[in-house]
């Protein structure tokens, strides 16, 4: 079965958010018309997209952002609708719903406000305070895809005969690999120096686990991989790694001891119980160059092609982040997500493809959106583990609504035990534990 959408002109950004919603989301098949004779010459399923309603068929309003080329600030006001916001509101009688529910996607699956001028935070990321879905408190709602489904139900209500395949909850658990050991395959130097800088602050502690871990007396605390390959053969989960490869030490990375054959077994044992993936270093700051190296040297240990990524401290820029992993071959990004709070970054749960804004085009990339990661609930929200559970309980419920796919973020080493992660286990082993009660098992992604 075929929706017909009829819409005065059919620009890139209508066909790129029709194709989200019908064919992604709803997995309905929509064929886009700007001919009146040919709607009006349709007696079966339909829909019309513009100022004015054509006749009595099922319309929805238009905003004109979905008809500009450019990127320029728009006015947004929230309304209320179903007890959640929207906005690019109308008041014709005749429309569906009381506001653009395509244009509104649009720009929150877009990230079109992270075109716009913007204070970023220190690290130069785009701040989750600026966003509208903080500010207006939705950031934990998936607003495009409970759209989505009005708009699915709003057609299953006009026309009984369609059928919209019923969706099914997913969970892929995530890993970034920002060290994968805490002292072991560090070499001489590094771990002689981090012996006496320990002895010098009186960290006798630390300076005697190190000692312990080099003389195999003790297992490295960041080697937490068994751990995690015995849930991941409990649950079924297949899971993603995202692995450092930075070729430059720098404050915020650590080189890779990448011709290290203990590290080599490592990354190609990860494989063996997932996909293995690139993760940017922050000091290649979305530098297509940078992130080559940083690629190629990952592939070399892998012997294939890397086509999955996560920048680094989740630094995302819009849109040369993107353009640099599209120019490397990169086929799905991870980073879609806030370091410092919870949430849908571009309010959806379910995988869509970047819309570059500068090109107004859409792109092969296809972005993975991020439920939440270890640090948010730790450092920057400072939560005790129940009330780290409870949010995660509250997130999965939000993907399960919508039948979407959840996606957490972790490290190896904060499944250490150990330090400020003492009992955090305990929270990892509840996001596996709830997401699994409601899902099927998630198959391959590409």
């Amino acid at each position: 079965m075929v929706i017909l959408l009829f819409t005065p002109t059919i620009s890139p950004r209508i066909r790129y958010i029709a194709e989200y919603i019908f064919h992604d989301y709803l997995q309905i098949d929509c064929q886009l018309t700007d001919s009146v004779e040919e709607f009006k010459a349709c007696d079966s399923m339909k829909l019309s997209y513009a100022s004015q309603p054509i006749g009595n068929e099922l319309f929805v309003w238009q905003h004109p952002l979905l008809l500009q080329t450019s990127v320029e600030p728009q006015s947004i006001s929230i309304l209320k609708f179903n007890k959640l916001p929207a906005f690019f509101g109308c008041e014709h009688p005749q429309a569906v719903f009381p506001f653009d529910l395509f244009a509104a996607s649009f720009y929150l699956i877009s990230r079109y406000e992270e075109y716009l001028p913007h204070t970023p935070d220190r690290f130069g990321r785009f701040s989750a305070k600026n966003s509208l879905a903080v500010n207006e408190n939705f950031l934990q709602k998936p607003l495009v895809n409970i759209w989505s489904k009005w708009l699915g139900e709003k057609l299953q209500e006009h026309f009984p005969q369609i059928q919209i395949p019923l969706r099914k909850f997913d969970y892929i658990p995530t890993y970034d690999i920002d060290q994968p050991y805490a002292h072991l395959y560090r070499g001489i130097i590094v771990n002689s120096g981090g012996i006496v800088k320990s002895l010098l602050h009186t960290h006798f502690r630390e300076s005697k686990e190190r000692l312990l871990t080099l003389i195999r007396h003790k297992k490295d605390k960041y080697d937490t991989y068994g751990f995690q390959f015995a849930l991941q053969k409990k649950y079924g989960f297949k899971p993603y790694y995202f692995v450092l490869c930075a070729t430059v030490k720098s404050k915020y990375d650590r080189v890779l001891s990448i011709n290290n054959k203990k590290i080599i077994a490592l990354i190609n044992r990860l494989s063996k119980y997932g996909h293995v993936g690139i993760h940017p270093s922050f000091a290649s700051d979305s530098d297509a160059r940078k992130i080559g190296a940083e690629i190629k040297l990952l592939s070399s240990v892998l012997q294939t092609s890397v086509t999955h990524s996560r920048q680094h401290y989740l630094l995302l820029k819009m849109p040369q982040t993107y353009q640099a992993l599209l120019s490397h071959r990169i086929k799905a990004d991870f980073t879609m997500g806030y370091a410092s709070r919870p949430g849908f970054r571009a309010s959806v749960c379910t995988p869509f493809h970047f819309f570059d804004l500068t090109k107004n085009e859409s792109t092969s990339l296809t972005i993975y959106p991020l439920a939440y990661m270890d640090g948010t609930l730790n450092y920057y929200m400072e939560l005790s583990r129940l009330d780290a559970q409870l949010l995660i309980k509250d997130l999965v419920n939000e993907v399960k609504a919508v039948n979407g796919l959840f996606i957490s973020l972790w490290h190896n080493s904060s499944l250490s035990d150990s330090g400020r992660w003492r009992g955090w286990r305990a929270v990892y082993k509840y996001t596996l534990d709830y997401a699994d009660s409601m899902c099927d098992k998630p198959e391959e992604i590409i």
